[in-house]
């Protein structure tokens, strides 16, 4: 039994953070002494709250589980274990493993005790059947203290050729503030393969520039949600979309993204396949809309809510410049109660036909608001400029679009 592994020792975020950035942890140790065919990972156990572990994986060979025991065998599915000892342990892998899963799929105690990944996945063994396919759904969904996980964690499995069918929730709830670079470097991904919610309130800050650089995020279908909640981050890269053609959902990729204050106009530039950003920035913090933002977005048939009750202050006249298919403008604007000025030609030559509360309740707005009843006749407008009541033209407003009852 590998001593080393018998730990036990207190948690401190802090120190164990930085004790992965100094390279004093445990993670290169088992490794050095029994090859590649190893996977380590570090649990926090607690007898006061739980001490039963339970992962999800197909592996045969050795776990070490860290508190002087063993066990030898094949497993396929759930993989549990009770502990006598408190604090930091770290569990060791030695053998095949061809898939697995730390998270239950739901909010659990258990997930809560997952701190660390300290290997990257081994590469899985020649003799499994080719081509293989795994999901990463809910990986690591739910592992609310997850902190870290280590350079090139997928790679070999990449470099066997695994080919991924779905991703959604990865790193949902996740405690990590940032990702290794050139993570999905080497990603091979099935077509028409769903990202939803794939960060969704994690509590990423910032995101690798290169984070989608892989031309293989051409065959994703729906990103819905990526980033939703993800209430620390504040900084996202240029074009970070550049390579989602294929992604026909790009619902509330923002949504409640509390820090997130601006974003280049190039931002959504490759998601030229999307019919629908409803609740794109939803409730985020977002102050101004950059001209050019929205250029080649010709599929987008829906933006419902998507700056539904954000802080932006103005709307200028080619804020929605290239939603040359815009049918649904409802609630867009609903509630954003810093926004003082909106250019009456915004909406001009956009095929909107529903503009349902698209204004409603903006209350600081004291510009004109432009003449919706008069250049989208045919157009729906319940309550479109409802409480608008500030606003320069308000008295001129129908009823019917939310103006002053007749």
């Amino acid at each position: 039994m590998p001593d080393h592994l018998v730990t036990g020792m207190p948690y401190d975020k802090m120190s164990f953070l930085a004790g992965i950035a100094a390279g004093r942890n445990m993670r290169s140790w088992p490794t050095m002494e029994y090859g590649t065919n190893v996977f380590c990972f570090t649990l926090l156990v607690s007898e006061s709250t739980f001490n039963r572990y339970v992962f999800t994986a197909t592996f045969s060979g050795t776990i070490y589980w860290g508190d002087r025991t063993s066990e030898t065998g094949s497993w396929t599915g759930r993989i549990e274990h009770t502990y006598s000892i408190e604090g930091l342990i770290q569990v060791m892998l030695v053998g095949d493993l061809t898939d697995i899963c730390f998270s239950l799929g739901y909010f659990s105690i258990i997930n809560d005790m997952l701190i660390s990944i300290d290997s990257p996945l081994p590469p899985i063994p020649q003799s499994y059947p080719r081509p293989i396919q795994r999901t990463l759904q809910n990986h690591f969904f739910g592992c609310r203290n997850l902190i870290s996980i280590p350079d090139g964690y997928f790679d070999k499995w990449f470099e066997d050729d695994l080919v991924i069918i779905d991703s959604e929730n990865l790193f949902a709830y996740c405690e990590m503030a940032s990702l290794p670079d050139h993570i999905f470097d080497k990603i091979k991904l099935a077509s028409g393969v769903r990202l939803l919610d794939m960060f969704s309130h994690s509590a990423i800050a910032e995101l690798p520039d290169d984070l989608f650089s892989s031309e293989e995020f051409r065959k994703v279908s729906n990103i819905a949600g990526m980033f939703d909640g993800c209430d620390n981050l504040y900084s996202l890269s240029n074009n970070l979309f550049a390579n989602f053609s294929g992604a026909t959902n790009a619902a509330a990729l923002f949504r409640d993204c509390s820090r997130l204050s601006s974003v280049s106009s190039d931002l959504l530039s490759g998601l030229v396949g999307a019919t629908t950003i409803e609740g794109l920035f939803s409730g985020s913090g977002l102050t101004s809309i950059p001209s050019g933002l929205f250029v080649g977005l010709n599929s987008v048939t829906s933006a419902r809510n998507c700056f539904y009750g954000t802080k932006i202050g103005s709307i200028g006249a080619m804020a929605l410049e290239g939603l040359n298919n815009l049918h649904d403008a409802s609630f867009m604007f609903y509630g954003c109660l810093r926004l003082t000025s909106v250019s009456s030609s915004v909406f001009d030559n956009l095929p909107i036909t529903n503009f349902e509360y698209c204004f409603y309740n903006d209350r600081a707005i004291t510009s004109e608001v432009p003449e919706l009843w008069i250049s989208h006749p045919g157009a729906t407008g319940t309550n479109c400029f409802t409480r608008c009541t500030n606003a320069y033209n308000y008295q001129d407003i129908p009823s019917s679009w939310g103006g002053p009852s007749t």
